[in-house]
């Protein structure tokens, strides 16, 4: 399911959530819930749920706690981590946010500063699953995605995002010195950039990306026959920033 759906999920229901993990033979999840409920407050900021992405945030409490492998316990320090000091700590609602997931910290930082110059605020992973982690709690208005990332590659990383609901519209540009433009639009990606990569085709690739997230949502209806399955158009309508409402066979409005 996820870090933070089984972290939350574990939080509502006041219990805790176990993780014994081993290389080669998989993981085993113990949820283990009071026999007694009692209802507690619910958060009032992100503030209060985020505490894996702010150093300076207070350590969880014994509802939130997990019991994880050495493993796992690497990757919350990476989450924690803000090796190269974006701006996950100072964004505010209505922010316009891009997160870079890049393991190049030369590059990455070069991306970062280009990006607040174009009024983002920027965002680093430097690994795959670093990465998925950050778009699915930031939910950032864009995406820079390298292939050949530790952990998770970009491809997976992509797929995952386009097969998530709360992910999949989120327009993703890779930059990549892999091969795969046509992979990379197939799977969902707005654009393809080959490292490597002149300081203009970066910058007007950024540009391209600004431009892009604020274009306005556009209003499309389709009205769809027996037997057509529109659930991968409706993904790639809402990556193209078109906003498809649902109806039945032959309505027209």
């Amino acid at each position: 399911m996820g870090l933070s759906i089984s972290r939350e999920i574990v939080r509502l229901l006041g219990g805790q959530i176990h993780l014994v993990s081993e290389l080669g033979r998989g993981s085993t999840f113990t949820l283990y819930l009071p026999q007694t409920y009692h209802p507690r407050e619910e958060p009032k900021s992100r503030e209060d749920f985020s505490f894996l992405f702010k150093r300076s945030a207070e350590p969880p409490n014994s509802s939130q706690t997990l019991t994880i492998s050495h493993s796992q316990a690497q990757t919350l320090e990476l989450l924690m981590e803000n090796e190269l000091e974006d701006d996950r700590e100072i964004i505010q609602t209505g922010d316009r946010t891009l997160l870079v997931i890049e393991d190049d910290t030369k590059f990455a930082r070069i991306l970062l500063d280009m990006v607040r110059q174009l009024g983002f605020k920027g965002l680093v992973a430097l690994r795959g699953d670093v990465g998925l982690a950050m778009a699915q709690e930031f939910q950032p208005s864009a995406i820079v995605l390298d292939i050949r990332l530790p952990v998770l590659d970009g491809w997976m990383v992509l797929d995952r995002l386009k097969h998530d609901p709360n992910t999949r519209h989120i327009p993703v540009h890779i930059m990549s010195v892999e091969e795969g433009i046509q992979r990379g639009l197939q799977q969902g990606a707005i654009a393809y950039l080959q490292k490597p990569i002149t300081s203009e085709a970066l910058g007007n690739a950024l540009s391209a990306i600004k431009e892009f997230v604020e274009r306005p949502m556009k209003n499309l209806l389709i009205v769809e026959g027996v037997g057509f399955n529109i659930k991968p158009l409706w993904s790639s309508l809402a990556t193209m920033k078109w906003s498809v409402p649902p109806s039945k066979q032959g309505q027209r409005r």
